[in-house]
């Protein structure tokens, strides 16, 4: 009995790994792809695979980083919505005027 009792602890916790891996595989996947590209949260869910939910998670996770920045608000390629175009390419991110202040 016990050996069962392992075993199936043993098969949550790499399911729960598994999950943990396929999450962060997600996650890098769409912050490399706003890296290369200036995109809608939309547009990174199709171009990526990810999906939309998730993508949405993870721009979450990078703007509580200040790994993300809203480049442009446009009208998407595909829905025609006003969004917001993201980039997680620091040469994207907005220059700093505060400077210009004093």
């Amino acid at each position: 009995m016990e050996s069962n009792t392992t075993n199936s602890s043993e098969i949550s916790s790499q399911k729960r790994q598994d999950k943990n891996t396929k999450y962060e595989t997600q996650c890098r996947t769409v912050s490399s792809f706003l890296y290369k590209n200036i995109a809608s949260r939309y547009m990174t869910a199709i171009y990526t695979g990810v999906p939309i939910q998730n993508v949405c998670r993870y721009i979450d996770l990078l703007k509580k980083q200040n790994s993300i920045c809203i480049v442009r608000i446009d009208k998407c390629q595909i829905s025609g919505e006003m969004v917001e175009f993201l980039s997680t390419n620091p040469d994207n991110f907005p220059k700093c005027n505060q400077l210009k202040l004093f």
